[in-house]
């Protein structure tokens, strides 16, 4: 495979701004209109339709609906974000296999910058972010297939499980993301065959 970068805008446009990632952050998680995602930012609705119009041409949100206030349009938004069982996945085209996978890295990335900026990324230290390069044969990506996959299920249950807990004892809880991912590399590299693994402590 080429390494040639042809597609900057994930970073130079999409995510380049800390703006563009709270409101796609607020838009994964509601739907709401520039004005709205002002209020809760503290910045003008006009400056705040600027970074929604990125995201919007950008293919990371979608307009819900168009409503008249007071001699204007509001424009509500919500970012495009489906959930696909491995089946409907395989049916995708390569390009719209990367257009989603793009989308979910995109919130993914605007998820971390926010807690980055918020300071609750490291605040506890028992959490986990690794990054591991790896050469494979085709069994070795079946391996990493079914392991990421039984992670998943694994934390569906638990997702199932505290939802049940939190409800019974009114408690918040701690909003979490956890992100899982594994992918080709775009580049002709070779990947180290071993690496020192540092267990969390």
């Amino acid at each position: 495979m080429g390494g040639k970068i042809i597609d900057k805008s994930m970073f130079t446009g999409v995510l380049a701004h800390p703006i563009r990632c709270r409101a796609l952050t607020i838009l994964a998680d509601r739907e709401a209109s520039p004005v709205e995602i002002g209020r809760e930012l503290g910045i003008g609705a006009s400056h705040v339709a600027y970074h929604v119009r990125v995201l919007h041409e950008n293919g990371l949100i979608e307009l819900t609906e168009e409503t008249p206030r007071r001699g204007s349009i509001e424009h509500r938004f919500r970012a495009v974000f489906h959930t696909l069982s491995n089946e409907q996945y395989a049916e995708l085209s390569e390009e719209e296999r990367g257009l989603y996978s793009r989308g979910i890295y995109c919130l993914a990335a605007a998820d971390a910058s926010c807690a980055f900026s918020a300071g609750s990324f490291a605040h506890r230290h028992d959490h986990h972010i690794s990054r591991i390069t790896l050469q494979v044969d085709e069994g070795g990506w079946a391996e990493l297939r079914d392991l990421f996959w039984s992670h998943l299920q694994e934390l569906e249950r638990i997702k199932r499980e505290v939802g049940d807990r939190l409800a019974a004892t009114g408690i918040r809880g701690t909003s979490v993301v956890a992100f899982d991912t594994f992918f080709e590399l775009p580049l002709d590299r070779v990947a180290p065959k071993t690496f020192d693994w540092v267990p969390p402590s």
